[in-house]
C-alpha cells in the first residue's frame, strides 16, 4: 500500500469517527466506513465499489449520494387527516352522548303523559303477557333485547289489518312511536336504501339501517331493518349481521270471536360503541334504557290499533301469501 493511498485512508477514517462521535449527524449516529471490504462503525454504502469515497474535500457530508444520513430522533410522521377525523369523531360521538343524557329525561317525561293522557283514547285490543329480555355477551359484547305483548283483540278487526300493507304500516307506526316519545327531538330519516335514527340534524345519525324486508303468510308476520351504520354502533357491529325487527303471530285458535296475537321487538348481534369506551353500567341506565322503556310504550299503543300510513307505500293491497 502506497504512503499517499494510505494517508488518504487515515484521514477518511478520522473524519468517519469525529461524525460518529459528533454532532453532524445527531447524537451516537453511525457513520458510513469501508475499509478493504468490511463496514466500520455503519452501515454498507448503497454503491458496490470497493472504497468508501470519503476523500479530504469530502467536507460535512461524509456519506455517499443516494444515502440517507441518520440522525437523532427530530419527530414522527404523523398522518393530521387520521387524527382530525378521530377528534371530530369522538366529539360527535361525546355530543351525541351529552344529548342523549338530556333526550332520557325528556322520552320519559313524553312516556309518562302518553301513558296517563292517551291511555284514555278508546281501545281496539287489550294487552297482556308482556315480557321483556335485555342480554349482553361479555366474550364478543354483542347485545340482545327482546320486548313482547300479546294482544286479544276482534277476529274480525284482525282480519281487517292482517295484510301486507298494514305490517308496512305497522313498521312506520314505530317510527312514529319513536319520533313522538323523545318530543321530536329524533325522527327517521328515509332514503331508498336506508333508514337512519336522526338526533336533530343530519351529522348526528344515531343508527342507520338498510332498507327493510318482509315475510308475511296467514299465521305471521315480520319486518326486518339490518343495522349498517351510526354514532351508537361499534366498527365491529357495521355491516355485519345485526338487526331490528318486529314480528307478528297469529294464535290459530279463536274463542268467542276473539284471537290473541303476539308482537315482539328484537335488537340482535348489536355491539353498541358506549358500551366499548365507557364503563358497560352507563351503557344500561342511558341507551339500554331507553330502548326499553320506548318499546314497552309503542306495544302499549298497538291496543288503540292506530296505524301510522306508510312513508315508502311498497306494498299496495298485495294478497297474503
Amino acid at each position: 500500500m502506497g504512503g499517499a493511498e494510505f494517508r488518504d485512508r487515515g484521514v477518511a477514517l478520522v473524519l468517519g469517527l469525529a461524525q460518529a462521535d459528533g454532532d453532524l449527524g445527531g447524537a451516537g449516529d453511525r457513520a458510513s466506513l469501508e475499509v478493504d471490504g468490511q463496514r466500520v462503525l455503519g452501515e454498507l454504502p448503497t454503491r458496490g465499489d470497493r472504497w468508501s469515497n470519503l476523500g479530504v474535500d469530502a467536507g460535512a457530508g461524509l456519506l455517499q449520494p443516494g444515502q440517507q444520513v441518520p440522525g437523532a430522533i427530530g419527530g414522527i410522521a404523523i398522518d393530521r387527516q387520521r387524527i382530525f377525523a378521530a377528534v371530530v369523531g369522538s366529539a360527535l360521538r361525546a355530543v351525541a352522548v351529552v344529548v342523549i343524557l338530556a333526550v332520557v329525561v325528556l322520552a320519559l317525561l313524553a312516556l309518562a303523559w302518553r301513558v296517563l293522557i292517551g291511555g284514555r283514547q278508546p281501545l281496539g285490543a287489550v294487552i297482556g303477557e308482556a315480557e321483556s329480555l335485555t342480554s349482553l355477551d361479555d366474550e364478543t359484547g354483542a347485545v340482545r333485547s327482546l320486548q313482547s305483548a300479546v294482544l286479544t283483540l276482534p277476529v274480525d278487526e284482525l282480519d281487517t289489518i292482517w295484510s301486507a300493507p298494514y305490517l308496512e304500516r305497522l313498521a312506520r307506526t314505530y317510527w312514529r312511536f319513536l319520533s313522538r316519545a323523545t318530543l321530536r327531538l329524533i325522527h327517521v330519516d328515509y332514503s331508498e336504501r336506508e333508514r337512519s335514527i336522526v338526533l336533530l340534524t343530519q351529522p348526528l345519525r344515531l343508527l342507520s339501517f338498510h332498507a327493510p324486508e318482509y315475510e308475511m303468510d296467514r299465521h305471521h308476520g315480520l319486518v326486518r331493518w339490518r343495522i349498517a351504520r351510526g354514532l351508537l354502533v361499534a366498527k365491529r357491529g357495521r355491516d355485519d349481521d345485526g338487526y331490528l325487527q318486529i314480528e307478528v303471530r297469529r294464535d290459530p285458535d279463536e274463542q268467542d270471536g276473539q284471537v290473541k296475537l303476539q308482537v315482539s321487538v328484537e335488537v340482535a348481534n348489536f355491539y353498541p360503541s358506549l358500551a366499548s369506551w365507557l364503563p358497560r353500567r352507563f351503557y344500561d341506565v342511558t341507551q339500554s334504557r331507553i330502548h326499553v322503556i320506548v318499546t314497552n310504550g309503542f306495544l302499549r299503543s298497538l291496543q288503540r290499533l292506530d296505524l301510522a300510513e306508510s312513508r315508502v307505500g311498497r306494498y299496495r293491497d298485495e294478497p297474503i301469501a
